[in-house]
């Protein structure tokens, strides 16, 4: 006999990052950034070409040019990946009735940045989840990323439906 063990989906919630940048801003922000690489024409055809009227940034504009190496952009977001994480899922423990004692699982997406220890660890000791919880990190995956996070969550529970997990995804 087989049981319909399909998982069901308790809440979603979509967590934007505080600062918000006109596309016009973000074009003078990218002219200076690009100018010696890229012809600013082109960096104002594009921005005007794809229609966006504002974009949400984890950081402000005035930090964001001050991260001008590899080491400084990764600790943004590691703060960042993990301050917006912890907003997330507490938003959606709460629209779905639940506390972070109560997930079995965590899995986290991102392409954005790296992390060790990784922000699901991270998060899992900030929202005092269970010593026991497991998590899945996962990384490189591109655009396919919350797909593929998605999918393992569901195999998961399907493995354990009586297990709850958390699928988190950030980009910034």
């Amino acid at each position: 006999m087989s049981k319909n063990l399909a998982p069901a989906i308790a809440a979603v919630t979509r967590t934007l990052p505080e600062h918000v940048a006109a596309e016009a801003e973000m074009t003078a922000f990218f002219k200076r950034a690009w100018s010696r690489s890229v012809d600013p024409a082109r960096i104002e055809e594009l921005h005007r070409n794809v229609g966006v009227e504002r974009r949400y940034l984890s950081v402000s504009l005035q930090e964001l040019e001050r991260l001008d190496s590899f080491s400084k952009r990764n600790d943004a977001y590691i703060r960042c990946a993990t301050e917006l994480g912890e907003r997330a899922i507490r938003e959606a423990l709460t629209r779905a009735g639940l506390t972070a004692q109560d997930i079995d699982h965590i899995f986290f997406v991102s392409i954005t940045g790296l992390s060790n220890p990784s922000i699901d660890a991270r998060l899992a000791n900030r929202l005092e989840m269970r010593p026991d919880v497991k998590r899945t990190p996962l990384w490189g995956l591109g655009c396919v990323g919350g797909a593929a996070g998605l999918a393992r969550a569901a195999y998961y529970l399907r493995a354990y439906p009586d297990h709850t997990a958390v699928l988190l995804s950030v980009e910034l």
